[in-house]
């Protein structure tokens, strides 16, 4: 079951970078390793996946003129207290349905609900999935 959702987290990824690259690419560099996307992730603004060699930056990330959602750098604030986790792990937690949020996703809660999507990702730092 892992690998199938693993399929589908990965073509979602590949999906929002392409979608990015075309949307800001006049007012944002949306390639992987270009400095202002380092910068962002050096910042932990945002984060990225390693997928076949390269470093895909999800795209719920970005709001719709390409900036970092504030509340991804709280987030990973929060997910940086579990030195085990991986950046896979963020992008499963971030596509997995949560009972934190009555069973949305992290994704479809981000502007709707930001404290619950906070208290979520708290929760399951603690290890307290519902």
């Amino acid at each position: 079951m892992r690998v199938v959702r693993l399929r589908e987290i990965e073509e979602q990824i590949k999906l929002n970078t392409v979608e990015l690259q075309k949307a800001f690419a006049e007012t944002i560099p949306m390639v992987a390793g270009t400095p202002q996307l380092v910068s962002w992730q050096a910042q932990d603004k945002v984060f990225s996946v390693a997928y076949e060699g390269q470093r895909l930056f999800p795209g719920f990330q970005f709001d719709d003129s390409g900036q970092p959602l504030p509340l991804i750098s709280q987030v990973l604030l929060v997910f940086s207290k579990d030195p085990d986790r991986s950046s896979w792990d963020d992008a499963f937690w971030f596509f997995g349905a949560s009972g934190w949020l009555d069973g949305a996703t992290p994704i479809e809660a981000l502007l709707k609900d930001s404290q619950s999507v906070l208290l979520a990702a708290q929760q399951a730092v603690l290890g307290n999935e519902c």
